[in-house]
This record gives C-alpha cells, structure tokens and sequence, in this order.
C-alpha cells in the first residue's frame, strides 16, 4: 500500500497534519512523528524503519527546517537510500529556501520536481502528493468522495489505471486493501462504497473482494451509467441497481 513518511518542521506542523489527514482519504498511509515516536524510544532507529518500509518521504522544506539539525538528519538519511522516492514541497518563499540551501538540497531541488506548499488551499497541495506518490504504482486512487443520487447516499473512490496493460502478477507483492481503511474517516461513516474507474474486472474482484462482510460494495458500469450492488451485508440489496442521472 503506497506509504509516505511526513518530514517536517514544527511550526509547520498544523499544515502537515491537515495533509496528513487528507492523504488518507486517497488511501494513502502516513508516518508522522507524533503518531508513531513514543517517550524512551530511539528516535533516530524509529524513524529509519519508517523510511526503510515507507518508500516515499514527503520534505516539506522551509528555511527553518534547514536550521534544524534533527530535519536535516532525516533528509540526508532519505537521500542516502536510492530506493526512497523524495518528494520536497518547499514552504515559504522559494526564492528565499533556495538561496539558503545547502549545495545537496540545492541539488535535489533542480534534479527532483518540486512542490510548492499553499497555505491557503491546502487540499490541492495533498492532490499534488498524492499524484506524485501514486504514479509509482500500477494504479492510481482520488480522493473519496461522498455522494448522494436520489435517496442513495455512498463513497465513490475513482480509480485509473496508469499504464495501458497491467498484468495480473502486478499486485503479487502489493499489500494494499481499502479495508485498512474502514476505522478512518471518512469510511467510518459506515456508507455503502462504491468503486469507478476504467480497469480491468479482475482487478475490480481484487479490490471489491476485501470489502465483503464490512459494507455494501457497489461497482460502477459504464455502459449502463450505473452502480450496481456486487455485495450487501444483508443480502437483500444484492443485484439492485443505481442509475446515476
């Protein structure tokens, strides 16, 4: 499942876990250090197993983050470890972070694309992560969303395919199930979850099997413009179906 670990100053970390909480909802799980480091624990051992299984490292680099040695320790140990993909968001003024660069992160800045932090739309920032984490992987997800048709209320996660062909061993090695979710918001909602997206109706099974027995599963159909109900806990919405207009 695509993890990312949130490296970042404290004075920034009001932003970070509004990200934090948004990157869930495009089923993205996050290390944070307020979460995860506990009182005797060596922190510097902690946060090299997050990084090792993580995968991804979200900087998000201002010019107090260079001043901190603690910061500037876990970026250097991430960009010691090719397997880890960095994704720096610059924060502040870009101009000012990267005159105060040191010459390695002046380098990761113009060999690694960027983002820049909006303080004032936030959402779109976690959209920009969220794009750059996902593209490494056979598919990608966007952000839940919760609809309503009519009576019928439900979550729609939306899913693509990022390459034309994806073989079916893609996911032999990839623990990644949407029922990892279910306890966060916004699934805890308990609504139906309906999923929609152009791939194959194997990976559709692959996706909707894990759910059956904690919600109603809808899968949307193209042709028929619809949702229609593949699973009910009940069992008596089975089958039923939802046009969308």
């Amino acid at each position: 499942m695509p993890k990312a670990f949130l490296s970042h100053k404290s004075q920034d970390k009001q932003e970070v876990i509004h990200i934090q909480n948004n990157l869930h909802n495009y089923l993205i799980e996050t290390w944070l250090d307020k979460d995860q480091l506990h009182a005797g624990s060596d922190l510097f051992d902690t946060f090299f197993e997050a990084v090792e299984n993580n995968g991804h490292f979200v900087a998000f680099i201002s010019e107090q983050y260079m001043d901190s040695e603690w910061c500037m320790r876990e970026l250097t140990a991430a960009m010691a470890r090719p397997k880890i993909k960095i994704i720096p968001v610059i924060v502040g003024a870009v101009d000012k972070v990267q005159a105060k660069a040191s010459p390695k992160v002046k380098n990761l800045l113009m060999t690694t694309k960027y983002l820049v932090l909006n303080p004032y739309h936030l959402s779109k920032t976690t959209q920009q992560i969220a794009e750059a984490i996902w593209k490494d992987y056979p598919i990608s997800c966007a952000a839940v969303e919760k609809k309503q048709i009519r009576d019928f209320e439900f979550l729609q996660i939306s899913i693509r395919a990022n390459s034309k062909n994806i073989p079916e061993n893609s996911f032999e090695n990839w623990n990644f199930s949407i029922r990892d979710f279910l306890d966060q918001a916004p699934f805890n909602s308990k609504l139906p979850i309906a999923l929609e997206g152009r791939i194959p109706a194997w990976l559709y099974c692959y996706l909707a099997i894990p759910l059956f027995n904690n919600r109603d599963v809808y899968l949307y159909n193209n042709v028929s413009d619809g949702y229609v109900c593949v699973y009910s806990t009940k069992g008596e919405d089975t089958g039923r179906f939802i046009r969308r207009v």
